[in-house]
């Protein structure tokens, strides 16, 4: 009955976040990263699936803290204090990314969707500093990620449903987290932030 009950309700929580838009920012309005901070950067942009909306939150304490809600063609900056941190992206499922983040340097992760169609799944990346990585900073596509996606912030309405949702948010993160923190060490490693992947930019 519990599992019917959390099936449910993630089926509102899907239902609710349909069509909540973020407020666009000007690039030259984003303000500069404190030395004391860390800042993760998080893009999409996507043909595939491009009218689905998804959520980022970050849990690192247990309870979700909101990152923000990424449309296409998007991205979100999130400014963290330095050390370890874990990441849950939440569409119609979940999946996480761990960070080990210094001071003063910002570090970029990429959603991207799993297969096709409108009902793809999607998953969360590490952008390394490794040219050689799948997802580099050195790549031509990082900069075309870069052009391609405006910045974004949080508005009322998306803070409003965070806010109406977070009992389902944290059904999510009970749900799937476990499952995916027993994966093999290299598998998550593949989806962690490395301390080195941090840019001064």
């Amino acid at each position: 009955m519990k599992a019917v009950v959390v099936v449910a309700l993630l089926n509102v929580f899907l239902v609710g976040c349909s069509g909540v838009q973020m407020t666009p920012i000007e690039s030259n309005d984003v303000k500069t990263l404190s030395m004391d901070k860390s800042r993760v950067i998080f893009l999409r942009s996507s043909v595939v699936a491009e009218v689905s909306d998804l959520m980022l939150v970050d849990v690192t304490s247990g309870e979700p803290e909101l990152i923000g809600v990424l449309n296409n063609e998007t991205r979100v900056s999130f400014d963290v204090d330095p050390g370890k941190h874990t990441f849950m992206l939440v569409a119609e499922t979940v999946d996480f990314l761990n960070a080990e983040l210094k001071p003063g340097l910002t570090y970029y992760s990429l959603v991207e969707p799993v297969g096709s169609g409108l009902r793809a799944y999607f998953s969360i990346w590490p952008i390394r500093s490794d040219p050689d990585a799948v997802y580099s900073v050195e790549s031509k596509e990082f900069r075309q990620w870069l052009r391609d996606t405006i910045p974004v912030e949080n508005n009322q309405d998306s803070l409003q449903w965070f806010e109406d949702n977070r009992e389902v948010i944290i059904a999510k993160y009970q749900q799937y987290w476990p499952e995916w923190n027993t994966q093999a060490t290299l598998d998550i490693e593949r989806q962690s932030l490395l301390p080195e992947d941090g840019q001064k930019y």
